[in-house]
This record gives C-alpha cells, sequence and structure tokens, in this order.
C-alpha cells in the first residue's frame, strides 16, 4: 500500500498528549452548553403557559393562536439548512454569540407585543424567535459530536435532552404562576426575556473555554476537528463541497429519520402548545394544575432521557427505539380519544405520561442516530435538513389543528377531530421508523458497540464495511478513529 497516506497522518497526529476535548472539561462544556439551550425551550412554550388568556385579552381564534407556533416555523422551513452551513463555516463559537441574541430579542418582542396588545407584535417576536432558536437546535448536535466520542454521545445527548426539557419544566410551572399572582401576560413574558439574558451568558462561557481548548490542541500539535477525519477528506475528496456531492448528504436514510422527527415534533409539540386550556377544558383542572401535568410529562423524559441515553450507548437499537418511541405516542393521542370528559379528575395524566416516554426514548435515539449517519464534516447541514423537515411538520400541524377545531361546546369540548389528526401522524411516525431499520443497510444504527464497530468501517466518503482490511489500513484507521 501507497505510505503516502500514512506518513502525514502521523506527522500531525501527536500522541502522546491528549486533546482538551479528551478531559474532564469536556462535562463543563456540557454544563454550559446545557444552560445555553435551555432559555429556547422555555420561551418556545410561553404561549401555552398563558393561552387562555392570551385568547381572551386579545380575542384570538383557535386558529390566529396557533399562528403563534406555525411563524415560529415557518422561517425555519427554509432556515435551518443555512444555519447548518453557516455553523459548519464559521464555527459554533460565532454561531452561539449570534443566534443566543436572537432569542433574547425575539422573546422581547412578544414580550412588548403582550403588554400593548398587538398581535402584530406577538408574530413579530415569535418569528425572530424561531430563527435563533432552531439554529441552536441545529448548534447542540455538531457541540456533541466535537466534544464526545461515539459511545459517549448517547449518554451527552440524553443529558442535553434533559436540560432541554427542564427549560419546559420550569415553564409548565412559572409562567401560570407569574400571571396568577400579577394578572398580567406582558410580566409573564418578560420572565423569558431575562431567563434568555442570562442563559446567553452560559453561552459566552461555553466559548471562552473552547476557544482555550482549540489553543491548547495547537500549541501541543494536536489537530483540530475537521482536521480529525483527514483520511476521510482524502480519499473521498470530502473537501470539495460541489453540488454533486451535497445530493449525497440526503441519502434516503436521512429523509425518512426526517420524516419520522417532523410527524413526533409536528404532533407532541402542537399538542402540547394546546394542552394546557386543553386540560382545563377537557380535565376540569385550573390552570396551574394543568401546568403542573404538563410539567411532569417533561420532569418524565428529563429523567428517562438521562436512563435511555446510557442504555442506547451500551445496547444500541437506536432504530428500533425510534420505531417504538412512535408506537408509545399513537397509544397515547388513542387513550385521549377514548377518554370521557370530567372534572377535576387524573384520568388524563397516564396518557401524559406516555407522551413523556415518547419524547425520551424518541430523543436519545433519533438524534444520534443522524450523527452516525452523516459524515463528520456535514453534522451541522445533515441536522440543519432534519429540522427544515420538523419545521414543515410544525408548521402546518398547528394550521390543521386549529383549522378542525370545534366550538368548545361540541364533542370532547371541539378537541376530537384536532387529536385524530395527531394520531394519525403517530401511525405515520411508526411506519417511518420501520423504514430507517431497513434504510440503514450498514446497519450501524442497531450497533450495540458502536466504538468496537467503528474501526471496523473504512474511513470513507461512503462509509461503507470493508473485508477484513490490512495491517496498514487497520492502523491509519485506528489513528483517524481514535483522534476525531
Amino acid at each position: 500500500m501507497d505510505n503516502t497516506l500514512a506518513e502525514p497522518l502521523e506527522a500531525k497526529i501527536n500522541t502522546t498528549q491528549k486533546s482538551m476535548r479528551d478531559r474532564p472539561v469536556r462535562w463543563a462544556i456540557l454544563f454550559f452548553t446545557c444552560f445555553f439551550i435551555v432559555s429556547r425551550y422555555y420561551n418556545f412554550d410561553v404561549p401555552q403557559g398563558i393561552q387562555k388568556a392570551l385568547q381572551a385579552e386579545l380575542e384570538l381564534t383557535p386558529i390566529q393562536y396557533n399562528l403563534l407556533y406555525t411563524v415560529y416555523a415557518v422561517p425555519n422551513i427554509v432556515w435551518p439548512l443555512f444555519a447548518g452551513a453557516t455553523i459548519d463555516k464559521i464555527g459554533c463559537r460565532l454561531s452561539v454569540l449570534i443566534f443566543g441574541s436572537f432569542v433574547v430579542f425575539g422573546q422581547l418582542f412578544f414580550t412588548i407585543g403582550c403588554y400593548a396588545k398587538s398581535f402584530a407584535m406577538l408574530i413579530i417576536g415569535r418569528m425572530i424567535l424561531g430563527i435563533g432558536g432552531e439554529a441552536i437546535v441545529v448548534i447542540k448536535v455538531p457541540i456533541v459530536a466535537r466534544w464526545f466520542r461515539p459511545h459517549e454521545q448517547g449518554l451527552a445527548t440524553g443529558i442535553m435532552f434533559a436540560a432541554c426539557r427542564s427549560g419546559s419544566i420550569l415553564q409548565g410551572s412559572m409562567t401560570p404562576f407569574i400571571y396568577k399572582t400579577s394578572e398580567s401576560i406582558g410580566l409573564a413574558g418578560a420572565a423569558g426575556a431575562i431567563f434568555a439574558a442570562i442563559s446567553l451568558t452560559s453561552g459566552l462561557l461555553w466559548i471562552v473555554l473552547d476557544k482555550k481548548a482549540e489553543d491548547y490542541d495547537k500549541s501541543q500539535n494536536i489537530p483540530r476537528e475537521r482536521e480529525l477525519n483527514l483520511a476521510s477528506i482524502r480519499e473521498s475528496d470530502a473537501g470539495n463541497m460541489d453540488a454533486a456531492r451535497l445530493k449525497k448528504i440526503f441519502t434516503p436514510l436521512l429523509l425518512v429519520m426526517a420524516i419520522n422527527a417532523g410527524l413526533i415534533c409536528g404532533t407532541l409539540y402542537t399538542f402540547l402548545g394546546n394542552a394546557n386550556k386543553y386540560l382545563q377544558e377537557r380535565a376540569g383542572l385550573s390552570g396551574e394544575a394543568a401546568g403542573q401535568y404538563i410539567s411532569i410529562l417533561y420532569v418524565l423524559s428529563m429523567a428517562l432521557s438521562l436512563v435511555f441515553g446510557k442504555l442506547v450507548d451500551i445496547f444500541g437499537r437506536r432504530a428500533h427505539g425510534v420505531t417504538i418511541a412512535s408506537s408509545i405516542a399513537t397509544i397515547s393521542f388513542a387513550i385521549f380519544l377514548l377518554l370521557p370528559d370530567c372534572s377535576g379528575c387524573s384520568t388524563f395524566l397516564f396518557p401524559m405520561l406516555l407522551l413523556g416516554v415518547t419524547l425520551a426514548l424518541w430523543a436519545a435515539c433519533l438524534f444520534p442516530s443522524i450523527t452516525l449517519a452523516s459524515k463528520a464534516n456535514v453534522v451541522g447541514t445533515s441536522m440543519g435538513f432534519v429540522n427544515i423537515v420538523i419545521n414543515i411538520f410544525q408548521a402546518v400541524y398547528p394550521l390543521i389543528g386549529g383549522g378542525v377545531q370545534k366550538d368548545s361546546s361540541e364533542y370532547e369540548h371541539g378537541y376530537y377531530w384536532p387529536v385524530f389528526c395527531y394520531l394519525v401522524g403517530a401511525v405515520g411516525a411508526i411506519v417511518s421508523g420501520v423504514l430507517i431499520t431497513l434504510f440503514d443497510t450498514k446497519k450501524l444504527l442497531n450497533a450495540k458497540n458502536v466504538a468496537k464497530n467503528l474501526p471496523s468501517i473504512k474511513l470513507s466518503g461512503e462509509y461503507k464495511f470493508e473485508d477484513a482490511p490490512s495491517s496498514m489500513d487497520q492502523g491509519i484507521s485506528h489513528s483517524a478513529v481514535n483522534s476525531s
């Protein structure tokens, strides 16, 4: 075999020093990243926490209220792809600063709209929040891929998902409480803006630590992230981002994962966006009690995401987990359709808990799968594509749900047909979950031990399993994998 490939790799890689990305500081990085993204999830759910008051004070119809979620998603039908490419181009640090600021200003405009009772200002604020918030969703995936080994990514993703849910948990309790004590939807919105500003400071700390890690690696002659897959780039000409290569990013496997993500997020988050008022009218709960039900759902998903994340790292079965999570969502929506109306009952808590299980299992399995199915230097772009599909569904489902919702005096307070639409979407998610398993021709997503299997995979643009490689091939593969 030609030695021209092995020599430059050996010359570049310093094997006597550990990169800072292999040291315990990576857990501090994970902490700051988690706190940075929390405010995005808090502010996404703020309208839900004050839905009944917001609709009453601004005289919003169900479609107008659901437009607050649609306009959040509409710009992101195209934006996440550019956001992913931008992150790949300018790096995570500058992206954190820019998009974190968008979250702050977006929620600030929403707050002004609440005080001024201006529906137009609410719409503008939600659009700005959506642009920044969805970019942050894209950012978190390459950060995990940048700082954690494949066999640690399930746990890291689970921890990050738990942090995301903590933002929703906090909102579910705080927003109704702030409104009840102040009777001001404006103050309830302002709390989100203040929280976003505090959260941004955590992002600034992350920037400092990440820069120090890069400077240390440079001083020790340890290759940076984009040099770690040098063998792959040389062999596949991956450095040339032409149109032909971009087409290869959008594989059938990535497409069905994106469709599954769109169906799960479109159905679950549209339902949860209306869940506070839904529980008040169908279960006879107060606004605070309904918020507590939603918080319990997120607490459960947060706790289970840590468990599922670790189990996925140990046992694999990512594609199977996506299908099981989709099945649990289907069961939950079916139960909502079958439950009778009641006053102050707890029967609606059980299907809410099932949705919590769905969120935890689905996130722990799907997002690491996107990383594994993508080439290392376009993880941000791949996640951007998945978010485009997610936002198509999140733009359409609120309009469908608001459009088919009947008057509150009708059967199930007018919520029967919206929930039926969510049930149909969950069934579609089951089908796409099965297709993920079928399209995973490399059998990597369900692999029990990714770290053990990766060295047996030829580092190429096609990322295919190869027959027993030569000793020199194996040595190069191990060097590149162990350094990435």
